[in-house]
């Protein structure tokens, strides 16, 4: 996934995720809720699989990790445009791409600016989407910022793993 100052991350973490047995189901469920939290925002959203879509168009994705009983969901929704078009930014929209691991699914982009219109922004997707996750979680959302050791940590991320050149993408040159 490409991220940019438009898009915005969530991640739930559930330390015990027994109540929610079956990948399928944890993303029926957040994924869901997700959409339910959006549709203010953008009527038109619907949720399939482990894709928000506006019509054909991919809107956001989402993933899980479980560890034991514990999950980690994290999702992206493409709130704002792009400053380049994600076709030409996704490896996996490229002819002839071949996926290493789990491939992906392809398909066209928009964000909810582009669909719902000026008014929506980052801030207010994430509100929505809180308080939707809030609710089916049972749960008020926790609005934190990271401790040293956090900070610590994502420098180290960002250096170590997310800046080698390798793991990143080189985009094509573009036709004159």
């Amino acid at each position: 996934m490409y991220h940019y100052p438009g898009d915005l991350n969530v991640s739930v973490a559930l330390p015990d995720g027994r109540r929610i047995l079956l990948v399928g189901e944890t993303l029926r469920f957040l994924r869901g809720s997700d959409r339910e939290g959006l549709c203010d925002v953008c009527p038109a959203i619907s949720a399939q699989e482990s894709d928000l879509l506006i019509g054909a168009e991919k809107v956001g994705g989402a993933a899980q990790a479980r560890r034991g009983n514990a999950i980690l969901y994290h999702t992206t929704v493409l709130v704002e445009p792009a400053d380049m078009p994600m076709e030409r930014l996704l490896l996996a929209m490229r002819p002839g791409h071949a996926a290493r691991g789990i491939a992906s699914r392809p398909r066209r982009t928009t964000s909810l600016r582009e669909a719902g219109g000026n008014r929506v922004t980052v801030a207010l997707a994430a509100e929505a989407v809180a308080a939707a996750l809030g609710e089916a979680l049972g749960e008020r959302p926790r609005v934190g910022s990271l401790d040293e050791e956090e900070e610590r940590q994502a420098a180290w991320l960002a250096r170590a793993k997310y800046g080698d050149e390798k793991r990143n993408l080189s985009l094509p040159p573009t036709a004159a």
